[in-house]
């Protein structure tokens, strides 16, 4: 709901997930959580109003500014020295009596009563972002001063030297960043843990993975002990179970807790019944569909019952590659672009992805004399293009041929291909389907199975064609550009170049080279045969005549030994780095 810019407290009921700048990425979760149905400890929020007036109050304007703006990120010593001495300010600053009643208020309205006080802040529980830990919560309050005190403290944990860091490497650490507090009441928890409705361990969304122990729940989100684990599938049904030794328990204590020895009856003993684990996996679908997206929940069971106590999303899955497919398409295998095309991990530039998109859609193009300017096959995804090699997989016998391929760019996939058909190749192998367009890449195929056929009987004037003719054709495509007078017939020019003209330049030397990778192959096999090892041949393969990245590493070479003799720097404008730019400076695409 709506709220008076000068709005201090909300009971959480009222909040929602547009109160994120008011309430903070907890408490709108919260409050949207309770607005879905969702079992969650009723409570309220001490909005950012509230901080703000505090701040204004103690005179902190000016340290918090030049915290955020002069401090550098790059220096962590005085980074984190500057953060904890603004925090300390916090925790002697003075609550203003306007500020302190509205707690008190908010306290009486739901009960009073012991309650738990959590940092809220705008920067929290984001879907770029994730700030667990990096902020105080402080549990076992009892009483409007002990709250109000819990409260200061939380604001304070807004500058903890971690959180601040965080911020700035992340880019969120502005003037402007606020905090709420949310206050809740207590759960004693018998039992308590976490549930992802995503595995973060293999990034599968059709997957939910629980955890869960005896006693509260920040030893398990900490990590000090090792909980019971569950793998479900969306609906519920349990994949795995692994019952865990479970040596310690997390307790009250004072106004937090302390990790004590497990209970020796409880080390071993199943943490939740199979009902608790279906009821968790159903509260996590519905939590999942009403935000959207991969939820990480913090629950807890009191006196039988379950309790949400946070959903924030999962920050650390790998981005599904877009467009997505349709439901009713199955299971999909993607196939890394940037590893099997180019041998690399990292994402391409935005130019790089539009240039694959380009010469992609211009060979299918090319191929089947059909426009494809987008491919349905082709994903994006966290700056890596993706390629649907689903349609390909229809076969059994195709998936070793396909592993072995992918084998020579990089042996983990072809393993991991192998391995995936073994645990779910039967979702993918023999369904309706396959690859529809063969019969229109004939001409094509007949076309370049004949230059290469005649590769192999002449090498050497197979050679000489193939680049007379890319000479030709890039002259060509040089005149043309020269006569290009207005942006968007450059444009199209560059796509068409890059597009089908392009693909039936570059396809061609790669139907000319194919015998001599073949034989390259054969003779990596006889060389391991015959010597008990295949890289002997590498010097051979380095030394072969023909090869343009040879033959730039060495004339590069040959330059930094010429400037090293004549301790000169390398300039632009120097006769040799210029022929070197001449001859090898159009291989830097991206």
């Amino acid at each position: 709901m709506p709220f008076d810019a000068k709005t201090l407290t909300a009971n959480l009921i009222a909040i929602g997930s547009a109160d994120l700048p008011l309430a903070g990425g907890k408490g709108a979760s919260l409050g949207a959580m309770l607005g879905a149905g969702l079992p969650v400890p009723e409570g309220f929020a001490v909005l950012t109003q509230a901080y703000r007036d505090f701040v204004a109050h103690n005179g902190f304007e000016e340290p918090v500014r030049h915290l955020v703006q002069d401090v550098p990120a790059d220096d962590p010593d005085a980074l984190a020295k500057a953060a904890q001495a603004l925090k300390d300010r916090f925790l002697a600053g003075t609550i203003p009596p306007h500020v302190s009643d509205a707690i008190a208020r908010a306290y009486a309205e739901i009960g009073t009563g012991l309650v738990v006080v959590r940092s809220s802040a705008t920067a929290e529980d984001l879907p770029g972002a994730s700030f667990a830990g990096q902020h105080d919560s402080f549990l076992n309050i009892d009483g409007p001063e002990a709250v109000a005190e819990a409260v200061r403290g939380a604001w304070a944990s807004l500058w903890n030297p971690r959180a601040v860091s965080y911020r700035k490497r992340v880019g969120l650490d502005t003037t402007e960043i606020g905090i709420a507090v949310v206050v809740q009441r207590m759960i004693d928890a018998e039992r308590s843990g976490v549930l992802f409705t995503a595995n973060p361990l293999d990034h599968r969304r059709d997957r939910m993975l629980l955890s869960a122990s005896f006693g509260l729940g920040e030893a398990v989100v900490g990590g000090d002990v090792s909980p019971d684990n569950w793998v479900l599938e969306a609906s519920g049904k349990v994949l795995d179970h692994h019952l865990s030794d479970k040596q310690v328990i997390t307790v009250r204590e004072g106004k937090g807790t302390v990790n004590r020895p497990m209970p020796e009856e409880k080390r071993r003993a199943v943490s939740l019944s199979g009902a608790e684990v279906a009821e968790l996996a159903r509260l996590g679908a519905r939590a999942q569909a009403y935000f959207g997206t991969p939820q990480d929940l913090e629950w807890a069971i009191e006196d039988g019952r379950i309790y949400l106590v946070q959903s924030r999303p999962i920050t650390s899955l790998f981005p599904l590659p877009e467009p997505l497919p349709a439901p009713e398409d199955g299971l999909r295998l993607y196939l890394c672009f940037n590893v099997h095309a180019q041998q690399m991990l990292e994402p391409f530039t935005p130019a790089g992805i539009d240039w694959w998109r380009a010469i992609t859609g211009g060979f299918a193009h090319a191929a089947t004399g059909r426009p494809e300017r987008e491919l349905p096959w082709l994903k994006e995804s966290a700056g890596r293009l993706f390629a649907d090699i689903t349609e390909m997989l229809r076969k059994p016998g195709r998936w070793p041929q396909l592993a072995e391929a992918a084998s020579d760019k990089d042996p983990i996939t072809g393993q991991a291909l192998l391995a995936f058909r073994d645990r779910e190749g039967t979702r993918i192998t023999g369904r309706k389907g396959g690859i529809g367009f063969w019969w229109r890449l004939g001409p094509l195929f007949a076309r370049l199975g004949w230059r290469g056929l005649m590769a192999s009987l002449n090498p050497e004037r197979a050679r000489l064609r193939v680049l007379a003719e890319t000479d030709a054709a890039i002259r060509q495509i040089e005149a043309e550009a020269r006569g290009l007078s207005t942006m968007r017939a450059r444009v199209d020019f560059i796509r068409d170049v890059l597009g089908r003209r392009g693909a039936i330049i570059w396809i061609i030397p790669v139907a000319v080279m194919t015998p001599g990778l073949m034989a390259e192959g054969a003779l990596k096999r006889k060389v391991r045969d015959w010597l008990g090892d295949e890289r002997l041949f590498t010097p051979v393969q380095r030394a072969l005549p023909h090869n343009i990245t040879t033959e730039m590493g060495l004339t590069l070479w040959r330059l930094a030994r010429q400037f090293k003799a004549e301790g000169a720097e390398p300039k632009a404008d120097d006769p040799g780095v210029a022929a070197f730019l001449s001859r090898f400076g159009h291989r830097a695409l991206w």
